[in-house]
C-alpha cells in the first residue's frame, strides 16, 4: 500500500499500526493530549477519520456518503452515539491535505458535491409555471430538475475520469502528501 496509511485494521491501535501519523504535529499534540489507557480515545477517533477519509481499495466504507458515514462511525467506533465532528474538524482537515494525494482530495471533494446535488435533486418538487394569488406569474421547477437530471450522465462521466486518474496514481506507486516514494517502496532495495 503506497499511503501514509500503513494499515487499515481497527482492532489494532491505531497509533501502534501507524506511528509515522506522530510526525504530523497536529496529530502528534492529538495522541499526547489523550488520557486514556493506550491513548485508546485518540486511536479511534483516528480511525473513523482515516475510515470517512480514505478511498483505499480496503476501506469498506469508501462508498458510504459522509453524512451517512459520520453518525455510524461515531456510534460504532468512536463509541459516542451524538460525538460532535465540528470538534476535530481541524483533524479531519490535516487529514486530508497532508495524507490524501491530490487525485483523492479532488475525488473526495467531487463525491461530496455530488451527493449533496442529489439531496438538492432529492429535496426539490416538481411544478409547473403557474400564477401566485396576485395573478404574477411563478416559475415552476420541472424545466430546472429535467435538465438536471439529463446532465447527471455528463457527471458521472465525469466521476469516472476522476476514478480513473486516481487509479493510475494508485497504480504508478503515487505517493499521498506529495512526497516521493522511497526506495524501498520503489522496489529498488
Amino acid at each position: 500500500m503506497s499511503t501514509l496509511l500503513g494499515v487499515l485494521d481497527t482492532d489494532l491501535n491505531f497509533w501502534e499500526a501507524n506511528p509515522n501519523f506522530k510526525s504530523i504535529k497536529e496529530f502528534k499534540l492529538f495522541r499526547d493530549s489523550d488520557k486514556s489507557k493506550g491513548k485508546d480515545h485518540s486511536s479511534r477517533i483516528m480511525w473513523a477519520i482515516a475510515l470517512l477519509c480514505d478511498k483505499n481499495i480496503e476501506n469498506t466504507w469508501r462508498n458510504t456518503p459522509e453524512e451517512e458515514a459520520k453518525p455510524l462511525l461515531a456510534e460504532d467506533l468512536i463509541g459516542i452515539k451524538d460525538f460532535n465532528w465540528d470538534s476535530i474538524s481541524d483533524l479531519v482537515y490535516i487529514y486530508e491535505t497532508r495524507v490524501l494525494s491530490l487525485p483523492e482530495k479532488d475525488l473526495r471533494n467531487f463525491e461530496k458535491k455530488l451527493h449533496e446535488r442529489q439531496q438538492f435533486i432529492d429535496n426539490t418538487k416538481y411544478t409547473l409555471d403557474s400564477f401566485d394569488d396576485n395573478g404574477k406569474p411563478v416559475k415552476g421547477t420541472a424545466g430546472q430538475l429535467d435538465k438536471m437530471l439529463a446532465d447527471t450522465n455528463k457527471i458521472y462521466a465525469q466521476l469516472q475520469e476522476l476514478k480513473a486518474i486516481y487509479e493510475k496514481a494508485e497504480e504508478e506507486g503515487h505517493v499521498r502528501g506529495g512526497r516521493e516514494e522511497s526506495a524501498s517502496e520503489q522496489g529498488i532495495i
